[in-house]
């Protein structure tokens, strides 16, 4: 019963946002440029934060990371690889604990429509049917009149490579969608959010 409740809310929130979706003739067209924009937050990622960022190496043109008060390796370990980056990479320091408005420092050194938050713990498939090029094609081919919010579904390994972790294995962390000036993270009981205008698809 609990999993038919869960698909029907899930249906009737694809509907309501098709419906909701019209009202996006009403909305100026995304004024920035058709590109990709990665933002990352870093906080002791060391172990993982150059795998992660070369394996986006051909998805995204630009990357912005936020560190907030590492103090390990990772800003050495960025610094060893940058020279093999294809993208545009931009660094800030923030200092605050409070994540929301690290989040939302990071959305604001965004360029780019389409903007990915992604952690520096993920590692993109870069070959075969899942490569991320795949991704960046369909993301760019979508129409630039639409504002859209997209949850991708991304596979835990929880730390090892060979053995997927017992539990959700698949779930969905971060998120992808379209900028807009109105767009910001926000608490939302325990989590963070992002709270988008209501006529994203």
């Amino acid at each position: 019963m609990d999993k038919l409740k869960f698909t029907l809310a899930q249906n009737t929130k694809y509907i309501l946002s098709h419906i909701l979706g019209i009202f996006q003739i009403f909305t100026k067209k995304n004024s920035r440029k058709n590109g990709i924009s990665v933002m990352i937050r870093v906080r002791d990622e060391e172990d993982w934060i150059a795998r992660s960022l070369l394996s986006i190496n051909d998805f995204a043109d630009e990357v912005v990371i936020v560190n907030n008060n590492s103090t390990d390796r990772t800003l050495d370990e960025i610094e060893r690889i940058k020279e093999k980056l294809n993208y545009q990479l931009i660094i800030e320091n923030e200092a605050s604990n409070d994540i929301i408005k690290v989040s939302n420092h990071a959305l604001s050194l965004t360029s780019f429509r389409w903007i990915f938050r992604w952690d520096s713990d993920f590692i993109a498939h870069t070959s075969g049917k899942f490569n991320i090029i795949n991704l960046r094609k369909l993301l760019l081919d979508l129409p630039q009149s639409k504002h859209y919010l997209i949850y991708p579904l991304t596979v835990s390994f929880a730390g090892d490579l060979f053995h997927v972790k017992v539990g959700k294995e698949i779930h969905s962390e971060g998120y992808i969608h379209t900028w807009h000036p109105k767009l910001r993270y926000i608490k939302k009981g325990k989590f963070e959010v992002l709270k988008t205008p209501f006529f994203y698809t």
